[in-house]
């Protein structure tokens, strides 16, 4: 009998693990907003009430959470949604797992971390101050007191949305002028279609605990984004900006060491092998 997984959060890592596990599982996708032919189920998981009922219903073996409010910066302009988005809908989910046995992993971020050294061990406490960061560490402790829960800190995504029909640079997409206020930000971005496969080896090795997920390639942002705009677009779309009045500064390096995956098999795409798949889809 095929093991259940239920996916919450259908968004651009969501729909990308559902397509990939469903392979191997019996997947069941969760969202606040659903489709019309039903294939997704509307639930809040910030009312406890509702994931509650929803897992029990369900009785999933696992529970992968990708919910969270991404931008760093409208989380430090609306504390309670980050705090509701980000933490309180993780200990909702969580709890709701521990009343059925299921296993739970939750996808954190290299923004855990305040970027002044980069490449980050598993081992390395969280040390970063922004509303987002703050949210994040604190939900991973919770997450964690559950010893067979993994937590994945991941550097920003990126890869085609099939969905939207252009690539995805974390929160933002290609398809209009890309600002960049920042071009010498230091990050090893991980490709996407990376990541349903290394969740899953996790799953069937039976791993628990920090995993870090990250690109072989530490890469200035700058250079990231103008090889990934010049795919899909003849004339460059990236601006960059003055950063003098932006509220909140990104951590330089926030890099992630990868030896951990490494050691137990996980495969990580090259940005240069990514990049020739990604001009396939295109």
């Amino acid at each position: 009998m095929r093991k259940k997984i239920v996916i919450i959060g259908v968004g651009f890592l969501g729909r990308h693990l559902f397509k990939f596990l469903r392979n191997y599982f019996d997947v069941v996708g969760v969202d606040i907003n659903y489709n019309e032919n039903g294939s997704i189920n509307k639930v809040d998981v910030t009312n406890k009430k509702e994931i509650n009922f929803f897992l029990k219903k369900e009785k999933p073996d696992f529970v992968i959470n990708t919910v969270a409010m991404s931008s760093y910066v409208a989380c430090q302009n609306n504390y309670e949604l980050c705090r509701k988005l980000n933490y309180n809908a993780a200990v909702n989910i969580l709890n709701a797992c521990n009343h059925i046995s299921a296993k739970m992993i939750f996808i954190s971020s290299s923004y855990v971390f305040d970027g002044d050294k980069g490449n980050y061990l598993e081992e390395d406490i969280p040390n970063a101050s922004s509303h987002y960061s703050t949210l994040k560490i604190a939900a991973e402790k919770e997450v964690l007191k559950n010893k067979k829960s993994i937590v994945i800190r991941s550097e920003p995504m990126y890869g085609y949305d099939e969905l939207k029909k252009t690539l995805v640079i974390g929160t933002k997409s290609l398809e209009g002028n890309f600002e960049i206020a920042y071009p010498e930000l230091l990050r090893c971005p991980i490709f996407i279609n990376d990541i349903p496969s290394i969740i899953y080896g996790l799953i069937i090795k039976e791993e628990c605990g920090i995993f870090n997920v990250a690109g072989k390639d530490k890469l200035r942002w700058i250079d990231f984004v103008s090889k990934l705009d010049m795919i899909e677009n003849k004339f460059s779309r990236i601006r960059i900006v003055d950063a003098s009045n932006w509220e909140l500064e990104p951590p330089h390096d926030t890099t992630l060491d990868i030896t951990k995956i490494n050691k137990i098999g996980m495969n990580i795409t090259s940005f240069t092998d990514a990049l020739d798949k990604l001009r396939k889809l295109l």
